[in-house]
């Protein structure tokens, strides 16, 4: 599937003048734009080729006279093969492919070049020097040693900032001082991205706990932190911050929400913060939620089975009505208008555009500003009310701005975590028939069910930013500080077989344990509590009263939300029936 330009790839012999030229008859090979570091994957397009005329010449190579986004096979098939190309120059300055050894983390190699085979120029490939079995002070896995760098205009049109790479994963040469790492563009890879990331996820975490990538939202260039015990330890690492004012410039980052919370703040501010709410959200205080989100749910369901042909979205019906209507009464908000601020959290947290998400978040401020000031002139027995005018035993508040960004908060992350765990599980369960079956067999199961699914398809695929106040070690590469954007992918570690044991079998009755859905550290999601229970609920009422409940669509033909902060389907068509 892969074609002439794998089948070369992997055999490491050839320059870019013998590939053959792209025929409209002939199937094209996968999307290659470029491979500066052993680390980054052919099918994980890196930034376009044309910033040069040799450039120019792989674009046309490989695409022809268009451009299109990989299945998920090519993808495997280009990984595989790009984790054995390289491009560095030649002596006559020319660009030439150079087979090397691909070492993991038991530093095994692939299959080294055939005996005989030499590059253009006449020499045999050099080899790069083995890598060492030194770690750094975090103690993570890392990578091969970087090979010779390629020209920078070969790849993008300007220099990424230099990592700094501990000196004894160098080998010989002892610098630690490296070219620039290729940004992997994850916004290139389009749906296919969106629809499934687990496998770029998963080739990205074979390389290295960390890659500079460039997000779908915005063209934002960040750092990704990979695998279970990677993303565990950046999770807690006190030289993160979480307040957006330390973020480097050169980002152009515009905050979303309507003022600070806890979620943009750092110890001893966010400490302050959380203490006001977090009395309301402890494990006893929520159970005793359960009779009125349990109510709540059959109204819902009751529709559901009263629509035509018992054919609903779950979205719709329930996924999206239970949690946001279970917030609003607890905020004494009732009268929210819940399709506009959908629309707006949606547009906010994921539109691609930074103007839609601006927009939406002006207009969601605009929105709040007006409720809380109405909250004020009608003052009752809840939440918000007892935040406007409420004080804890040492005679905290908030502020005027504090109050609105902990309305905006509890509001979206109230509601949206849950949204995409009920709608996550619903599809992991109607697409693993067994163990739908063996749920509706053991209701008692749904507990442990629950948290596979928060392990299997997260419903956060990566946590809210952070930001480096000094360099950072995450294996043998050094994230620069001065405010370099940092994510940790929370989907790929319940994804990562270190830690979970076939982790792309979704079992029900495995320890999901350990997962890292809901975060981790003193920024672990205050709502967990909430979210199981309303999960728990929604489902344990689904299968109880739908004797008949199935997919009404492909799942291949889902549609994703965008970008990298939630993730579930913007609607999932079912057939239900009692």
């Amino acid at each position: 599937m892969a074609g002439a330009l794998v089948e070369r790839a992997e055999a490491g012999r050839g320059d870019l003048r013998d590939l053959p030229a792209a025929r409209p008859e002939q199937p094209r090979p996968p999307l290659v734009r470029g491979v500066g570091r052993g680390d980054l994957p052919a099918g994980l397009p890196v930034a376009p080729l044309a910033d040069s005329w040799i450039g120019f010449v792989v674009y046309r190579i490989v695409f022809g006279e268009g451009e299109r986004v990989p299945d998920e096979a090519e993808i495997a098939a280009s990984v595989d093969a790009a984790l054995r190309l390289r491009l560095t120059p030649s002596a006559a300055g020319r660009s030439r492919r150079v087979a090397v050894p691909v070492t993991h983390r038991t530093h095994r190699t692939a299959p080294s070049v055939p005996t005989g085979s030499t590059g253009p120029t006449g020499q045999r490939p050099r080899r790069p020097p083995a890598p060492s079995t030194h770690r750094t002070a975090s103690s993570l896995p890392s990578g091969p040693a970087v090979p010779p760098w390629p020209p920078d205009s070969l790849w993008t049109g300007r220099r990424a900032r230099p990592i700094l790479v501990d000196a004894a994963s160098r080998g010989p040469t002892g610098t630690s001082e490296v070219a620039p790492m290729t940004v992997v563009d994850l916004a290139a890879l389009g749906e296919s991205f969106t629809r499934d990331p687990y496998p770029v996820y998963a080739r990205l975490r074979a390389r290295g706990p960390v890659h500079r990538i460039r997000m779908p939202e915005g063209n934002t260039e960040a750092w990704l932190v990979v695998g279970h015990e990677a993303g565990r330890a950046v999770l807690t690492d006190p030289t993160l911050t979480k307040d957006w004012s330390k973020a480097a410039p050169a980002l152009g980052l515009g905050a979303v929400s309507a003022g600070p919370h806890m979620l943009r703040a750092d110890p001893p501010d966010h400490t302050r913060l959380r203490k006001l709410v977090a009395r309301e959200f402890t494990p006893r205080r929520v159970e005793q939620l359960a009779p009125r989100i349990q109510r709540t749910t059959d109204g819902l369901v009751d529709t559901m089975l009263a629509a035509p042909g018992g054919r609903v979205d779950l979205v719709e019906a329930l996924s999206f009505p239970l949690p946001i209507t279970v917030i609003c009464d607890l905020l004494g908000v009732p009268d929210l208008d819940r399709r506009s601020f959908r629309t707006w959290s949606n547009d906010a947290l994921g539109a691609t555009d930074p103007a839609d998400r601006t927009a939406a978040a002006t207009a969601m401020v605009e929105y709040l500003t007006k409720l809380v000031d109405d909250k004020r002139r009608h003052l009752g027995d809840d939440l918000l009310s007892a935040l406007i005018h409420g004080a804890d035993e040492d005679g905290d508040s908030l502020s005027p701005e504090e109050l609105l960004g902990m309305a905006w908060l509890l509001l979206v992350a109230g509601h949206e975590t849950t949204v995409n765990l009920i709608s996550n599980g619903v599809l992991a369960l109607l697409t693993h028939p067994e163990q739908l079956a063996a749920l509706r067999a053991d209701p008692g199961l749904m507990e442990n069910a629950v948290e596979e699914m928060l392990r299997y398809d997260s419903p956060v695929e990566t946590p809210t930013y952070r930001f480096t106040t000094a360099p950072l070690t995450i294996g043998d590469t050094t994230v620069p500080g001065g405010g370099e954007l940092v994510l940790v992918a929370l989907a790929d570690a319940g994804r990562d077989p270190a830690r979970f044991t076939a982790p792309d079998d979704f079992d029900i009755r495995r320890d999901a344990r350990g997962h890292l859905a809901f975060g981790h550290g003193i920024h672990y999601c205050l709502g967990a509590p909430l979210a199981r229970l309303e999960a728990r609920i929604a489902l344990g009422t689904l299968l109880e009263r739908c004797g008949e409940l199935a997919l009404d669509i492909d799942p291949a033909a889902v549609t994703w939300r965008p970008g990298m902060l939630i993730r579930g389907p913007f609607s999932l068509p079912v057939r239900v029936a009692p």
